[in-house]
């Protein structure tokens, strides 16, 4: 069963992405940001399915994405570990979610809220260096 409550500054400061702003600068992202609690066995999101606008990270535990290929056999696509963000369709795509994300033991997911996001990016635009250097790297695995 999921649950959420807002976070505190000193944990978004822990955030890869968002480990080096200012201070104030967190300060303003932190109304639009919420942390999402997942037991072992919670599904995230299904593939497919329509997505929030926003910024997803994992901050504690491990996750599981996987994909229904077209024989119908569930595969394992990677496993995400704390501090990866995961499903850039929320931020920058069509919002499709492209693959099932499945809790493997008790997680957090961080979301930030994608018009904050792009705010706090006209402000520091290194911020979405950082993200697309994290997206680019994904890619060359």
């Amino acid at each position: 069963m999921q649950k959420f409550r807002s976070i505190e500054i000193d944990r978004l400061t822990e955030v890869s992405v968002l480990k080096d702003l200012e201070t104030a600068d967190i300060i303003a992202l932190q109304p639009h940001t919420r942390i999402h609690f997942y037991q072992k066995g919670d599904v995230v999101m299904t593939e497919g399915d329509r997505l929030s606008p926003q910024l997803y990270t994992l901050i504690q535990g491990t996750l599981r994405l996987t994909r229904i290929g077209t024989s119908g056999k569930e595969t394992l696509f990677r496993t995400l570990l704390p501090n990866e963000i995961f499903a850039a369709p929320a931020l920058f795509g069509d919002a499709i979610a492209p693959a099932t994300v499945t809790a493997t033991i008790e997680s957090q997911v961080l979301t930030i809220d994608r018009s904050a996001l792009l705010q706090q990016i006209r402000q520091t635009p290194e911020l979405a260096f950082r993200i697309l250097e994290i997206y680019n790297q994904r890619l060359q695995q």
